[in-house]
């Protein structure tokens, strides 16, 4: 078998036989990365500064993180618009994203609605939604479905900007599920942590492969 293994097989059967050898365990110290495997995600860091300690999660994943008040949230989106390049821009009815569409139109933008369809959403080149709560140990924004309209402008234009209160932020999962109310749950919630990816079955990791392969967090004091 060993002769005949060659091309991407040999090389994935190669890694695999590495990661299937690295002894578990603390005692044997940290284990080293392979080779395009991203760092873990540090979760015994402190969480005194809830907005340090997202902006910095955010970012080790590889978002976009941007502090801003409303007055400069435009400067956000047009970061944001030429990050995207040219197109139509897709647009919840939020109360952060709502007043962002005449701004838009006066950049000569066409504005798309989740309710416009699939179609009309995936041909926008941004995505612009709120967030309902951003989580600080892991740089996770937390988009709720039915509040946005649906997941599509979340899920399908291949750059997304979220606007996200500082105010929302908690410290983990575990805070935000504990502040839902069972009694009402909302219908679909959206967990994003940086922009999308996927590995497979190779271990190489890909970015934009299921969802927005760029992400912006337009944080708002």
């Amino acid at each position: 078998m060993a002769g005949r293994e060659s091309g991407d097989r040999h090389r994935f059967l190669e890694r695999l036989r590495r990661r299937l050898a690295r002894s578990p365990g603390a005692a044997h110290g940290p284990t080293p990365l392979l080779e395009g495997e991203p760092p873990p995600v540090d979760y015994a860091g402190p969480l005194d500064d809830l907005t340090g300690a997202f902006c910095e999660a955010a970012a080790r994943l590889g978002a976009l993180v941007r502090r801003a008040s409303r007055e400069s949230l435009l400067g956000v989106l047009d970061e944001a618009l030429a990050l995207a390049g040219p197109g139509p821009v897709a647009l919840t009815a939020e109360p952060e994203t709502a007043w962002l569409e005449a701004p838009l139109l006066s950049r000569g933008r066409q504005v798309v609605r989740p309710s416009d369809g699939p179609l009309a959403v995936a041909r926008a080149c941004l995505g612009v939604t709120g967030a309902v709560a951003g989580l600080a140990r892991t740089g996770t924004m937390v988009v709720d479905s039915s509040r946005a309209g649906s997941r599509l402008v979340s899920l399908l234009p291949p750059v997304h900007l979220a606007v996200l209160p500082a105010i929302a932020l908690v410290p983990d999962h575990g805070a935000f599920l504990r502040s839902l109310d069972l009694a009402s749950l909302p219908s679909g919630l959206v967990l994003i942590s940086g922009p999308s990816r996927s590995s497979d079955i190779e271990l190489e990791l890909t970015l934009g492969v299921h969802g927005p392969g760029r992400l912006m967090i337009a944080l708002l004091d």
